[in-house]
């Protein structure tokens, strides 16, 4: 409805359904993401026909509904969604970057007599991988039995919670046995 004032008094016109008002689109950024360290991910943006990301730190195209980011450290993003009418919604996701863990391997002081055995104790992951699988008691768990007859080097290749990875190396030096008396 308009109304005028004018020195002749008031005057109004009414113009049914003059404004049409539209929804806000119905954004959707996607879900928080937990990425390794060194890994990238995929974003996905739904809900209209235009999108720009906020900020474009990162971002291989910050004007797509699906850029691909690998991002240093955590970051949240908010994709702007633009509908066929041009009206606007926001949605925001979170990428938290895990680190790469930190795998160690105790061997005692990395000596072991020939014809002994030696404990090795891998550490900082939660599944682990031995290579190569030969003087081993086991290719996979965190703690193994070695027994080589010359100097030997192994690899661990750990997993953390997350999924994230992370190597180590042992190397054990093996010396002659002690003679009888």
């Amino acid at each position: 409805t308009l109304i005028v004032q004018t020195l002749d008094g008031p005057d109004t016109l009414e113009v049914p359904d003059a404004v049409l008002v539209h929804p806000l689109p119905f954004a959707n950024a996607g879900a928080d993401e937990l990425v390794c360290q060194g890994e990238g991910v995929q974003l996905l943006a739904s809900g209209g026909v235009a999108y720009q990301w906020i900020p474009t730190t990162g971002l291989d195209d910050p004007n797509s509904s699906d850029p691909y980011v690998e991002p240093i450290g955590n970051i949240t993003y908010t994709a702007l969604v633009t509908d066929a009418n041009g009206c606007q919604g926001s949605d925001a996701v979170t990428i938290s970057v895990a680190p790469t863990p930190v795998i160690t391997v105790n061997a005692g002081n990395n000596v072991l007599c020939a014809g002994d055995t030696l404990d090795l104790l891998a550490e900082g992951g939660a599944l682990y991988t031995w290579s190569p699988n030969i003087f081993l008691s086991a290719n996979s768990g965190a703690a193994v039995r070695a027994w080589p007859a010359d100097d030997f080097t192994w690899s661990v290749s750990a997993t953390d919670v997350f999924g994230c990875p992370g190597t180590a190396t042992v190397s054990i030096d093996v010396v002659p046995a002690a003679t009888t008396p």
